[in-house]
């Protein structure tokens, strides 16, 4: 991965998996957001799934313009600190 690149992990995956993810697009110079979303086909046709952004600030600052088209209610998360770089804590918003 180029250093400066972004990589934003919007899979279904394992919990363990983002973090690992998120380690190793960091020690080889990118930076790493976690963005999962939650909606059925219905509400991604219609741009209104709700994504779940959780990395640090200038990440989803430079990345959320790219993730709005598809959800139009994007909350910011915080992180977990003893499970990778970018674990979103379920229930508590920054926003």
């Amino acid at each position: 991965m180029p250093e400066g690149r972004a990589l934003v992990h919007m899979g279904t995956t394992a919990p363990e998996y983002p973090a690992t993810l998120g380690e190793a697009v960091i020690a080889v110079g990118g930076t790493y957001a976690e963005v999962p979303v939650s909606g059925s086909r219905g509400p991604a046709k219609a741009g209104k799934l709700i994504a779940m952004l959780a990395g640090e600030e200038s990440v989803l600052d430079r990345n959320e313009p790219l993730l709005a088209p598809m959800g139009g209610d994007l909350r910011r998360i915080e992180q977990r600190k003893h499970s990778g770089p970018n674990a979103p804590r379920a229930g508590t918003s920054t926003t």
